[in-house]
């Protein structure tokens, strides 16, 4: 955690120590540089040739953590925040790969005043003393910090996971609050263990949070979660790195988003996704429905109870000697008490309108 001196220091101070050359080093240290796999080292790729030298080595650790760090795209943001409307209004702002650590405070990468941070960085679970980590940024406007609760924070070798539940100003009915998900998965993770771990975490949320919105967004490189979780809809359809879909967007809901690329960030090599809400609400995807229910008041209760007791039921057991005959005759005398005694009313029942009762009678 930063020193109390440290606490009133303005972006341009932070920046000195956290992007500085000389810091880099105690920020992100050797082994955090690069991300490989045992494959990788075996079999050097361009950016680690057999025949490069170890300074060599280092500078290219150090441009790929350069590209894929925050530090280079924190300029960009904030001048897009400034000037771009659209990214001004935007509701969250989600990173992948911060390559931070846990000494640099939420105040220090913050775009902007309306804008507050969510991060976590890569822990020692994952195998991994750099890289990695995921950020949420979010509109003051839309979602204010207290009513924002964190339901997970999960990093291992396969999976980082950053869970936040919002309860914003503004929703649709039918929701009682919104759960972003937001996920790295290495391109070097066991891709079934990683998608196991975020289904178990999905299906938790789920069941606790019922009637809440889930969406799930970040790398996941070569997995696919509707593998493990086929009721999804993925949002994205078009290349995000090169040729290749690697940066999904799951929601239960069909036609929830519309994806746009944006240019990169900084010297980000992947595409800036820009999602445009398409969800329609309940009151607007069904036409109210009319009907008509018993309205039990107190004086129709009284009413009702004082003719069953008036009623002669020694006649209806005397009229047959069959039970079925019997059954039906009494259910259908008392079925004609309360259609006489019972007043009607004719109620609107609008699409989005919540069930009554408890969860489990709500399921059942």
């Amino acid at each position: 955690m930063p020193s109390r001196e440290h606490k009133d220091w303005t972006m341009e101070q932070w920046k000195k120590v956290m992007w500085s050359d000389e810091s880099r080093f105690i920020l992100f240290q050797s082994d955090g540089h690069i991300r490989h796999s045992p494959q990788a080292i075996s079999n050097p790729g361009p950016e680690m040739a057999d025949g490069d030298s170890e300074g060599e080595q280092r500078m290219r650790r150090e441009e790929k953590a350069s590209r894929e760090s925050l530090d280079n795209k924190l300029d960009d943001l904030q001048a897009r925040i400034k000037f771009q409307r659209d990214i001004r209004d935007c509701n969250l702002l989600c990173f992948t790969e911060l390559w931070l650590n846990p000494a640099v405070p939420n105040h220090a990468i913050q775009p902007a005043e309306f804008f507050s941070v969510h991060h976590m960085d890569r822990m020692a679970d994952s195998g991994k003393s750099g890289g990695g980590g995921v950020c949420v940024m979010v509109n003051n406007s839309w979602c204010n910090n207290a009513n924002v609760v964190t339901l997970a924070r999960s990093c291992s070798p396969n999976l980082e996971l950053l869970a936040l539940k919002f309860c914003p100003f503004y929703r649709p009915q039918e929701f009682t609050s919104v759960i972003i998900n937001t996920v790295y998965i290495p391109p070097q993770a066991n891709m079934d263990t990683a998608l196991c771990e975020l289904y178990e975490a999905l299906t938790q949320f789920q069941a606790q949070h019922w009637d809440a919105a889930i969406i799930v967004v970040g790398d996941f490189n070569s997995a696919n979660l509707k593998r493990a979780v086929p009721n999804l809809y993925q949002h994205l359809t078009f290349p995000t790195r090169g040729n290749r879909t690697l940066d999904h967007c799951y929601t239960p809901y069909k036609d929830s988003y519309k994806a746009l690329a944006h240019p990169l960030f900084g010297k980000s090599d992947h595409a800036a996704i820009f999602l445009l809400p398409k969800y329609k609400q309940r009151l607007k995807q069904e036409a109210p429905v009319q009907r008509e229910v018993a309205r039990w008041t107190d004086q129709s209760v009284a009413a009702l109870q004082d003719a069953l007791d008036d009623a002669d039921w020694d006649m209806f057991q005397l009229s047959t000697d069959d039970v079925s005959e019997f059954t039906e005759t009494v259910v259908g005398f008392i079925g004609k008490l309360v259609a006489d005694m019972i007043p009607r009313i004719t109620i609107t029942k609008f699409p989005n309108k919540k069930h009554r009762g408890t969860k489990p009678s709500v399921r059942l």
